[in-house]
């Protein structure tokens, strides 16, 4: 009885610790099944995140090069400006020669005309005419006078015509100097306007790598996590394995001696009836004698 109470201790023993196993094994197996949920959840949070870095990597990459034409178009605007600030100097430089040349204005008030007509008149006088002496010698100078007006005056024409193309020139080169200053205003408007934008999508891109990288160790922690579950189901498995098989040889055995103590009842039994003087069946003979 001592033996068969032992038994069934052991038997206790090993059916508890199969309850505590298989409880263990539960609850492995659902916080291992909520952490690769998690970890699917966090794996598509973090796609969606790389998709959005890489969309704003790639309008940052066209911004900036959108920025170094800007700053290659603004170099040449500048270097133009350069260029034409020194025409306009040359320019104004030739205006005050002009001027200072034209401070006797008297010459620019004289008609070319009249004094050509003036000419004619006193060279056909000197052919048509008899003249004294004197009188020649008087239009020979008038008409050496007029002639070197004259020079003069086509000469001071000559100076006012170069002088307003000069200043037509001056005019066109204002005009340009003007524009290239209003493009060069608007591309620094532009520059600046597009250094704001990079720099905002540069801190967005910072910000999402650092949710990404707290992403990627949470779901590196959560991975080794399940690595450790997988193989401690994998050795509760084996123990509740091995639990099972001492269950069953204890009950294979606990069996094995019911049936022991059965065969020893009845050959006792049958013992009796012998020693009354009975006939003995067949069967009752073979299990006297060890058959069944």
């Amino acid at each position: 009885m001592q033996e068969q109470d032992q038994v069934e201790l052991q038997e206790k023993e090993i059916l508890d610790k199969i309850t505590e196993v298989r409880q263990r094994l539960r609850e492995v197996t659902e916080q291992r099944s909520a952490l690769i949920d998690e970890v699917k959840v966090e794996r598509r949070k973090r796609r969606e995140l790389l998709d959005r870095r890489r969309e704003l990597i790639s309008e940052l990459k066209k911004l900036r090069e959108e920025k170094n034409k800007l700053f290659e178009e603004l170099g040449e605007l500048k270097e133009r400006r350069n260029q034409l600030s020194s025409m306009l100097h040359e320019k104004i430089n030739e205006l005050k020669k002009y001027r200072e040349q034209f401070k006797d204005d008297s010459l620019m008030r004289v008609s070319i005309s009249s004094i050509q007509r003036r000419i004619q008149q006193l060279e056909w006088k000197q052919q048509t005419q008899v003249l004294s002496p004197h009188e020649e010698n008087e239009i020979v100078r008038r008409i050496m006078e007029l002639e070197e007006l004259l020079e003069k005056a086509k000469e001071a024409k000559k100076l006012k015509t170069q002088f307003i193309a000069v200043k037509a020139e001056l005019a066109k080169i204002r005009v340009e100097l003007k524009d290239v200053n209003s493009r060069i205003r608007s591309i620094r408007e532009n520059i600046g306007k597009l250094k704001e934008r990079i720099s905002a999508l540069s801190s967005e891109v910072d910000e999402l790598n650092k949710q990404i990288d707290v992403l990627t160790e949470d779901i590196d922690a959560k991975s080794r996590t399940i690595e450790d579950m997988s193989k401690e189901r994998t050795e509760l498995r084996s123990q509740l394995k091995v639990l099972n098989e001492q269950l069953r040889a204890i009950r294979m055995g606990e069996d094995a001696r019911k049936v022991e103590e059965l065969v020893e009842e009845k050959k006792k039994r049958i013992m009796e009836k012998m020693k009354r003087g009975e006939r003995l069946t067949l069967e009752e003979m073979k299990i006297l004698y060890g058959e069944l």
